[in-house]
């Protein structure tokens, strides 16, 4: 079954076109839609994705497996050479703490 709405034809996407956004899914190493864009050369590779999954039916591009896998992608362990930066040690507090949130003792 073929999706075929209002859009004009040369918006259409090819088969080459979903299948070159496939191959890019397989490559990916973050999860973020500039980084698709960057490997399948397509602006907007998610809307086209969208578009692929209505003519074409590919499962992968439907538009939740998507979002799952480039959140599988963004949330996978980094390899060690990329370290989060250093963190600042917290200075030790001069003064206790006030919990009376603005209010004073009775007395």
């Amino acid at each position: 079954m073929t999706f075929r709405g209002s859009m004009p034809l040369e918006d259409y996407p090819t088969r080459e076109t979903a299948l070159a956004i496939l191959d890019a899914l397989q490559r990916i190493e973050e999860g973020t839609p500039s980084e698709l864009d960057r490997l399948t050369g397509i602006a907007n590779a998610t809307t086209v994705a969208d578009r692929c999954y209505m003519v074409y039916g590919y499962p992968e591009l439907e538009p939740a497996a998507l979002a799952r896998r480039m959140a599988e992608v963004y949330m996978r362990p980094r390899s060690k050479t990329q370290t989060a930066p250093p963190v600042a040690p917290v200075a030790e507090p001069t003064t206790a703490p006030d919990h009376g949130y603005g209010f004073t003792p009775r007395r």
